[in-house]
């Protein structure tokens, strides 16, 4: 059973079987009432397959988008070495290391940037899963909560709440069965079968 899932068979028996109902009439009420598909509860559990392929989906997103990132910065820092390595002996305003150190502080904020991008995707990830999730939930609530309404209605319809209903047609099973007996013990031989009952 996933995430509370019941079959309308057990359903049913959990509804109908302490009021005495047994499990061959079930077949008379569950075309009433609609049964909640299996796929829908498994909706409601973050760790479902649907759940764990979407993550790991957006997660190869995210990395392949840090990945980018690192590359680049690794491509520009080479690139200002370069330069700055061309620049050495020369006076100026601007020397080689000046260079070189001003690249690796924007590299490292970028760098830092990029990082904490990729964290706060993991947190949007679980957090679309979680509100998703919670969605389903509450549609798989509201289905079950109409299937409860249909069968109570059901059983209503068909008194199965209603003792004093019970009782009387018992007693008139009763009364007929007794009848039945007196008429098959002064007219022989013949089965109940034959008289409808």
């Amino acid at each position: 059973m996933a995430n509370g899932y019941q079959s309308n068979q057990d359903f049913l028996q959990s509804l109908f079987g302490p009021l005495g109902v047994g499990s061959d009439a079930y077949s008379d009420y569950a075309q009433f009432i609609p049964e909640v598909p299996e796929e829908l509860y498994l909706l409601t559990d973050p760790t479902a397959n649907i759940y764990q392929q979407l993550r790991e989906e957006r997660q190869a997103r995210l990395s392949t988008q840090l990945g980018e990132t690192y590359s680049g910065i690794q491509q520009s820092l080479f690139e200002t070495q370069r330069q700055a390595r061309g620049m050495q002996g020369r006076a100026g305003f601007v020397t080689g290391a000046d260079l070189a150190g001003e690249a690796s502080r924007r590299a490292a904020m970028v760098g830092e940037k990029a990082s904490s991008a990729f964290s706060r995707g993991l947190y949007d990830i679980e957090q679309d899963i979680v509100e998703q999730v919670g969605a389903e939930q509450k549609y798989v609530a509201g289905l079950e909560a109409q299937r409860r309404s249909d069968a109570l209605k059901v059983a209503e319809l068909a008194d199965l709440f209603d003792e004093s209903a019970r009782n009387r047609d018992n007693r008139y099973r009763n009364m007929y069965d007794n009848l039945l007996m007196n008429y098959q013990d002064n007219y022989g031989g013949r089965s109940r079968d034959e008289f409808g009952g």
